[in-house]
C-alpha cells in the first residue's frame, strides 16, 4: 500500500511539475495594450508610427473580429502583414498580405516580452514545489 501511495504523490508531483513548465513558459510572452496617451484624446486614431515592421500585433476591429497579424508592410492609411492562427504559427506564408485600414482598428495589442512576469511565475512554482517536498519529507531523527 505505501509503494501505491509513493507511485501516485510522484505522478501528481509529475503533473503538477508539467502544468507549471507551461505555465512558466506561457508567460514569458504577452500582449500588451497600446498606451491611450500615445492616441489623439478624441477618438482612438492608430497611426503608422506606433507600428513596427516584423512585431507581432492583437487587433480588434470595429466589427469585433480580433485577428493575429505580423506587420510587413505600413503605410499612411493602412497596416498590413500576415495573419496567425492560434498557437500555430503563419496561416499562410505564401498568401499575399492582409491590409486593415487604421480606421478600422477598435484596440491593438503588441505582443512582447515580459521578463518580470516570467520571473515572478518561476518563483511562484518553485516555492510551490520546495513546500511541497519539505512537507513530505521523512525525518528520523531517532528519538
Amino acid at each position: 500500500m505505501n509503494q501505491i501511495n509513493r507511485t501516485m504523490d510522484s505522478l501528481h508531483l509529475k503533473n503538477v511539475l508539467t502544468l507549471c513548465l507551461l505555465l512558466f513558459l506561457n508567460s514569458c510572452f504577452t500582449y500588451v495594450k497600446i498606451p491611450e496617451s500615445k492616441l489623439e484624446p478624441e477618438e482612438r486614431n492608430y497611426r503608422s508610427d506606433l507600428f513596427e515592421i516584423d512585431k507581432k500585433y492583437l487587433i480588434r476591429t470595429d466589427r469585433d473580429i480580433e485577428l493575429k497579424l505580423k506587420v510587413t508592410t505600413l503605410d499612411e492609411a493602412r497596416i498590413g502583414g500576415h495573419l496567425f492562427q492560434q498557437g500555430s504559427g503563419l496561416k499562410d506564408p505564401n498568401r499575399p498580405p492582409f491590409f486593415i485600414p487604421y480606421e478600422n482598428m477598435f484596440m491593438v495589442k503588441k505582443y512582447k516580452f515580459r521578463p518580470l512576469i516570467t520571473i515572478g511565475v518561476g518563483a511562484v512554482v518553485l516555492t510551490g514545489i520546495g513546500i511541497y517536498q519539505v512537507n513530505n519529507m521523512n525525518i528520523n531523527l531517532g528519538w
